[in-house]
């Protein structure tokens, strides 16, 4: 994450745990509850029925849902849980409400994702 500073220089921004990037992954303990970033990494070993990584790849993919708990998630929302914790350390960092992001595509997307 990064914001521009009231000197209007772009600034790194580490999340909750001190790191400057926060993976894109999730895990699910319950129905519609779930851990973003490092936490959710280290329950990879532990319990990997519940853990989703690489979603990017399938944004886009109307076909694509996935299963937690009883619950359907679409990759859309399973982003969404992802820019959530990215929001929510921002604010928490900033001591400020964040109202505004910008999100890059990578290069390789096609138009669906």
């Amino acid at each position: 994450m990064a914001y521009v500073d009231k000197f209007g220089k772009p600034t790194i921004l580490p999340n909750a745990d001190g790191h400057p990037t926060t993976p894109s992954v999730v895990h699910f303990y319950d129905r519609n509850a779930c851990v973003v970033g490092e936490e959710a990494v280290k329950m990879v070993v532990v319990d990997p029925a519940n853990v989703v990584r690489f979603i990017k790849r399938s944004m886009g993919d109307s076909d694509f849902q996935l299963d937690f708990f009883g619950q359907t998630y679409t990759p859309q929302e399973l982003s969404a849980f992802i820019l959530k914790k990215l929001k929510d350390d921002a604010e928490e960092a900033l001591g400020v409400a964040v109202n505004n992001a910008v999100i890059t595509v990578p290069a390789y997307f096609n138009a669906a994702q």
